[in-house]
């Protein structure tokens, strides 16, 4: 990321365990906080197990919110994506 570039925190929660209660409406929360963009923890993507419900759960926010989702808060290591991906 660019030195000229500020990245503020204005939230984040769990998903509150499965199914995800926390993910139908901690987005307004976060979004009248002044959130412009949410992301998805790595943990959900890199756990174990990884949360079979991540793209879901973007598409949702995605759509009832009207606001982009990352998957993702950091990069994933490639030796580690590659292990889970086979």
């Amino acid at each position: 990321m660019a030195e000229d570039k500020k990245v503020e925190i204005v939230g984040f929660t769990s998903c509150g365990g499965c199914p995800g209660g926390n993910i139908e409406y901690t987005p307004d929360e976060m979004i009248k906080n002044g959130a412009n963009v949410i992301h998805l923890a790595t943990g959900m993507v890199v756990g174990y197990p990884p949360c079979p419900n991540v793209h879901y759960f973007k598409k949702f926010i995605e759509e009832k919110y009207h606001i982009p989702v990352v998957i993702g808060t950091h990069p994933i290591p490639e030796k580690y994506l590659k292990t889970i991906q086979h």
